[in-house]
């Protein structure tokens, strides 16, 4: 395996930005499954269904699955999500946790308060 080079330029900036931004969505998705553990399932499924389709690699489901088993263990769970381990980001940015976070919720992560009340007006 080679060592982890920090990117940099241009593209590597641009790649901090995007995992700064996917980072801030999984923390809400973290929160959201802390309140309701059944959401487990869903993502479960998900990594099920993309194993088998050939989507992902076995030690990325594996990750993911364990962590999920550890979801009653909340700080272990957010740790592991929030990793900024850089195998983590790049899984971060194939999540499987799909469909937790609703539009509202993911626009007002990734545009704040003021680019929904703008989005709102245009309307």
């Amino acid at each position: 395996m080679r060592p982890h080079r920090p990117r940099t330029g241009l593209k590597g900036q641009s790649q901090q930005v995007q995992d700064l931004q996917i980072w801030r969505l999984h923390q809400k998705i973290v929160e959201k499954i802390e309140q309701q553990p059944a959401l487990c399932q869903q993502v479960q499924q998900c990594l099920e269904v993309r194993l088998a389709a050939g989507q992902m690699r076995h030690a990325e489901f594996l990750y993911w699955s364990c962590l999920l088993l550890e979801a009653a263990q909340q700080q272990q769970f957010r740790d592991g999500v929030l990793s900024m381990e850089p195998h983590v980001c790049k899984y971060r940015r194939r999540t499987p946790f799909v469909g937790i976070l609703t539009e509202q919720e993911r626009q007002q992560i990734l545009y704040g308060e003021l680019g929904l009340a703008e989005l709102s007006e245009a309307d």
